[in-house]
């Protein structure tokens, strides 16, 4: 790696130059099948025709125009998310952070507007990962700087409801929660919590924030995760999936809580950028087509079905699948890191977590025989680190 880039990754020692669907090439021209997608953001695979002729044609009209001015293709995108979830109205942004910002920031306006000030707590939970801004609480990572970080969040496990009731008061603004933990390991959170999410909400006047900034864009085979639990937040920030590899994030919410949304409340230079809108409307183009759903639920019970076997072949590494939909984990028991490295040698990219989750992220439209490839090659990675342990 160069001294003059900063060391903020570990990087793996590969180059990646292009892309074809389920696959990404190296400098040297070798294939890896990608079942990391960059942490789960290009949804689509790479070099999808539909969103390359998107960009490439919105490229040759205009890149770049302030919030300030109107943008048919951001109010297209803003109509076509609120017809498909529980909002009535959206805002954009590029990262996850400023989604998340976005929310927490509308929750508490959304207080204010009620005239009840004294709502400033944000209840969130143990692993979550809600980008990386020091205004939240958020991943492992980040520990060595939590007397840095924002001191209005209460953080409780997830299964203790005893202590997540104890902490609901009148100063609590809201529960931000992920409907399935990426980071921390890919911990899904069970329908019954979430609907108690909902509950505590309503009943002690608090609004309910649910960051999909992973979990959406029909990585669950659903549009969004939560849907499986028939359960709808007040505000929802989403991300990565939403722009398909191009930076893009919103915040969504109800018109009761969208309405305390005011100018200068919360801005993003790249808010409407006619590049990102062109995109994200492409990336509702092809998640809205009902067969591609069918699809990911398809593939995902495939991927399941397969590991389950390994899981047999290799009691003594092998401990448990974890997800939902085409966010899985596999829980190891030795470091994931080592294993993804091997994964790497087997021409596979998978992502990780802290700890020993191994995550597959892998493209929605990856095929049925790309899948018998991807297991294959876990396999393969497995049996080199038996070899190894023993």
């Amino acid at each position: 790696m160069s001294d003059a880039l900063m060391n903020s990754y570990e990087r793996l020692g590969v180059s990646f130059v292009r892309g074809e669907g389920s696959y990404i090439f190296n400098d040297a021209d070798e294939r890896f099948l990608d079942c990391a997608t960059g942490g789960g953001v290009s949804t689509f695979g790479h070099a999808h025709p539909h969103l390359t002729k998107t960009l490439k044609d919105q490229a040759d009209r205009l890149w770049h125009m302030c919030n300030e001015y109107e943008s048919r293709d951001q109010v297209q995108l803003a109509e076509r998310l609120c017809t498909a979830s529980f909002a009535d109205a959206a805002t954009f942004g590029s990262t996850e952070a400023e989604a998340i910002e976005s929310a927490i920031k509308l929750a508490l306006a959304f207080h204010a507007s009620q005239r009840d000030d004294a709502r400033f707590r944000i209840i969130s939970f143990k692993g979550s990962d809600h980008g990386p801004s020091l205004a939240v609480p958020s991943g492992p990572a980040r520990t060595d700087l939590t007397n840095m970080t924002a001191d209005a969040f209460d953080i409780v496990a997830a299964d203790d409801e005893a202590g997540l009731t104890k902490l609901m008061g009148n100063e609590t603004a809201a529960i931000l929660v992920e409907p399935i933990q990426g980071d921390a390991g890919v911990n899904v959170m069970k329908p019954d919590f979430l609907r108690l999410l909902r509950k505590l909400c309503d009943e002690h006047g608090a609004l309910l924030i649910f960051d999909e900034t992973e979990s959406g864009m029909g990585r669950t085979g659903r549009l969004f995760a939560h849907q499986w639990a028939d359960v709808e937040p007040d505000i929802m920030a989403i991300a990565r999936g939403l722009g398909g590899g191009y930076p893009l994030s919103a915040c969504l919410a109800t018109e009761k809580v969208a309405k305390s949304m005011k100018p200068h409340l919360h801005g993003s230079t790249y808010g409407n950028s006619p590049l990102a809108m062109a995109v994200g409307n492409a990336v509702m183009d092809l998640v809205s087509a009902p067969e591609l759903l069918d699809h990911i639920v398809a593939v995902a019970d495939q991927f399941r079905c397969g590991l389950f076997p390994m899981k047999a072949k290799f009691p003594d590494l092998f401990e448990r699948v974890k997800g939902s939909g085409l966010m899985l984990g596999i829980e190891l028991a030795f470091p994931a890191t080592q294993f993804v490295k091997i994964c790497l040698e087997n021409q596979l990219l998978c992502a990780v977590s802290p700890g020993n989750i191994v995550r597959l992220l892998p493209p929605l439209t990856i095929s049925s025989d790309e899948v018998s490839e991807a297991l294959e090659k876990l396999e393969a990675a497995l049996t080199a680190s038996a070899e190894v342990s023993q």
